[in-house]
């Protein structure tokens, strides 16, 4: 395995991290509703949050209320920043299939 390819796995989990995180907060701040979403365990989208809070070194929700989560000042920040990130993504594809 070259290293370029281990550099693609590496950000295929990144991209994971933020779908699962864009998902939650497009949910409503739900896990069970994100995870329906994503076809995915609740656990998955769990370990996705708790491993991107982890990079980051910062907490994304608000946990205080285990029944309902919030977003804290830095998971709006980081949604804010994260889902135009997604939004570009989805254009290349886009762009790319019109062009083919």
């Amino acid at each position: 395995m070259t290293n370029e390819n281990h550099n693609f796995y590496y950000k295929k989990s990144r991209l994971n991290q933020l779908r699962g995180f864009c998902n939650v907060v497009q949910s409503g701040c739900s896990v069970i509703k994100a995870s329906a979403k994503l076809n995915i365990e609740p656990a998955s989208v769990s370990k996705q949050i708790t491993s991107l809070e982890r990079d980051l070194g910062t907490k994304l929700f608000d946990r205080t209320n285990p029944k309902q989560l919030s977003l804290t000042a830095d998971g709006k920040l980081f949604y804010e920043l994260s889902i135009k990130e997604l939004q570009g993504l989805d254009s290349i594809f886009e762009t790319f299939n019109k062009t083919k």
